[in-house]
């Protein structure tokens, strides 16, 4: 009897502990001036879109390459590899609204793909991008290769890293759509802020090799995570999440580049093998010991590739 009461008592006390945690520890929700004013870029811009400002960083001298983030991503998951390209190309980060700097609008019945293709059509005709690199992560890569679809004439060629489109349901479920659906848990995170060891475990589970992780990008992560608002729309596109229309593949005309991590755990490898069924002039690379962050994680040899794609006139 006294070893289930001391085992009754440290249930107890764990639940306690836990509940001190979730309800009790201190916000770290951050303001969007705070944000902004601790991590803008001396290339960084902003225009009105909305009523809200939207963020992109444009740097470097050449043919532009438009570069778009995943999900809970931002413009620094591009910033290694735009820095090694930006004395050949002219590098655009765009920050999609509800995420990292830029601004989330009200949107209509949870339409998050109309809200996001509204937006990108009002960034090109707003930066005169009539010709273009478009370069795409994940959910990104589903931006890309449906822009690429609907604009051939704009997009030249296409570069898809671990994208998204195939399985969409599955691929929500594995990004914790599960957990969305227990609001009362979610809604206290949305209020107080995203721990800091929640964010690292959702950045190693991106990387094949947790040691390559730089540290002070998980904590900007983390700050773009807890900027007002911005873990509200992972939770909405997670909660009205849209199946992608995967018939429109086979009509991309551009060459296109597939780069995919072979240990990815958010998409699985063998998707990338369906974009190249369906993609009619495409080059497929998977890189060994690498996750679902390429450009990140195998940063030399992306950019390697990448210019030999660039330079390449066969496909």
């Amino acid at each position: 009897m006294k070893t289930v009461f001391r085992l009754l008592l440290l249930i107890i006390l764990v639940l306690a502990l836990v509940a001190g945690f979730i309800f009790l520890r201190p916000s770290t929700i951050l303001s969007r001036q705070e944000v902004k004013a601790k991590y803008t870029l001396p290339a960084s811009h902003f225009l009105t879109w909305r009523g809200g400002d939207v963020h992109y960083v444009d740097e470097g001298q050449g043919f532009p390459i438009l570069m778009i983030h995943g999900l809970a991503g931002s413009h620094r998951n591009f910033g290694k590899i735009a820095a090694m390209l930006q004395d050949s190309f002219r590098c655009i980060r765009v920050d999609l609204p509800g995420f990292g700097l830029s601004d989330m609008p009200q949107v209509a019945d949870g339409n998050y793909r109309q809200l996001y293709f509204d937006f990108l059509n009002f960034f090109l005709d707003t930066l005169n991008l009539d010709s273009f690199y478009l370069m795409g992560n994940s959910m990104g890569g589903w931006i890309a290769w449906e822009l690429a679809v609907e604009k051939p004439q704009q997009v030249k060629k296409l570069v898809l890293l671990c994208s998204a489109g195939y399985d969409m349901e599955k691929i929500a479920e594995r990004l914790g759509a599960r957990m969305t659906s227990s609001s009362w848990l979610t809604e206290i995170v949305a209020a107080r802020g995203v721990p800091l060891f929640i964010t690292r475990a959702n950045v190693v589970r991106c990387f094949a090799d947790p040691t390559r992780i730089d540290a002070q990008e998980v904590i900007i992560a983390n700050d773009f995570a807890n900027r007002e608002n911005n873990f509200r729309t992972i939770l909405e596109l997670l909660r009205h999440r849209q199946n992608a229309d995967t018939s429109l593949i086979k009509n991309i005309r551009c060459p296109t580049l597939i780069v995919w991590g072979k240990q990815d755990r958010i998409i699985p490898v063998d998707h990338a093998y369906r974009f190249q069924r369906d993609i009619p002039r495409n080059k497929l690379i998977i890189y060994d010991d690498c996750g679902h962050i390429p450009m990140l994680e195998k940063t030399e040899q992306f950019y390697q590739d990448f210019l030999a794609f660039a330079a390449d006139t066969s496909l």
